[in-house]
């Protein structure tokens, strides 16, 4: 059942009102060592082993030890997440040199516009 808000409590807006600081002793450190780059590396090996079909945050999460919601302290969503391991994954590959070469190339004559 909904109840009347306190009479005497004025309130300017539905969003409820500041959180209080965060206790003196709390650990401001990552759980379990957890960062982005060991959650992009874990992403890999997950997509590796099962595949895109069987991705999931709850099975990343279960394979770190932590849960789910706390991975979205480093990444917004899991479309981010997967945009990070393509690039992790991008990143190693080795280009041939001369691809490489026509590639700075053509930057090159880019900017300067020619």
């Amino acid at each position: 059942m909904v109840t009347a808000a306190d009479p005497g409590e004025t309130r300017t807006g539905v969003w409820p009102a500041a959180r209080p600081a965060a206790p003196a002793g709390r650990r401001s450190e990552a759980p379990s060592g957890l960062d982005r780059e060991r959650i992009t590396t874990a992403t890999v090996r997950l997509l590796d082993a099962d595949g895109a079909a069987r991705f999931s945050m709850r099975r990343l999460a279960a394979g770190l030890g932590v849960t789910a919601m706390s991975l979205y302290r480093y990444v917004g969503t899991k479309q981010d997440l997967l945009e990070l391991a393509l690039d992790s994954v991008l990143g190693e590959l080795e280009l041939p040199p001369e691809t490489v070469g026509a590639r700075r190339g053509a930057a090159t004559r880019g900017c300067r516009g020619g």
